[in-house]
């Protein structure tokens, strides 16, 4: 039998384009695919991209890509967990609500607390969101916008 709370996660499933920018210029853009795995008890997206030509060197000597995350639930919370993996050697644990349409994704850890925010569109093809991060946990700094559409 399939958790209800799990199935919510349904709408994600499929192939997204991706977008990451700042201040409306690409930074970043890449393919991303959302599949269940186990037999529906966990959600995996694996995404493959590259940073934009014209970005700055930053974003080229810090691409992620690929990347692969692995979302379940704790049915007693009702809340999700996403284990964050990269390119980088990069391993990151996230906790995740997906309410209403809206994706709440965060993680609080010393010296680089991050949390993302994303409306998923009313025909669900789309899904609009940014990343911000905070060294203290207090004062948030906007990271980067991203634009998802799905493509199948």
């Amino acid at each position: 039998m399939r958790n209800r709370k799990l199935a919510e996660l349904d709408v994600l499933v499929g192939a997204w384009e991706m977008r990451a920018m700042i201040e409306g210029h690409t930074v970043a853009s890449g393919r991303v695919v959302y599949e269940w795995a186990e037999g529906g008890s966990f959600l995996l997206q694996r995404s493959e991209g590259g940073p934009d030509p014209s970005a700055p060197e930053a974003w080229h000597a810090h691409s992620p890509f690929p990347t692969v995350t692995m979302t379940g639930l704790d049915d007693l919370t009702q809340t999700f967990t996403v284990l964050y993996a990269d390119a980088r050697d990069v391993f990151r644990v996230y906790q995740m609500t997906f309410d209403g349409g809206v994706m709440r994704m965060w993680r609080d850890a010393p010296g680089f607390s991050q949390r993302f925010t994303a409306r998923l569109g009313e025909d669900g093809k789309s899904l609009v969101g940014y990343w911000e991060r905070s060294e203290d946990g207090r004062e948030w700094l906007r990271d980067f916008d991203v634009v998802y559409a799905k493509t199948g």
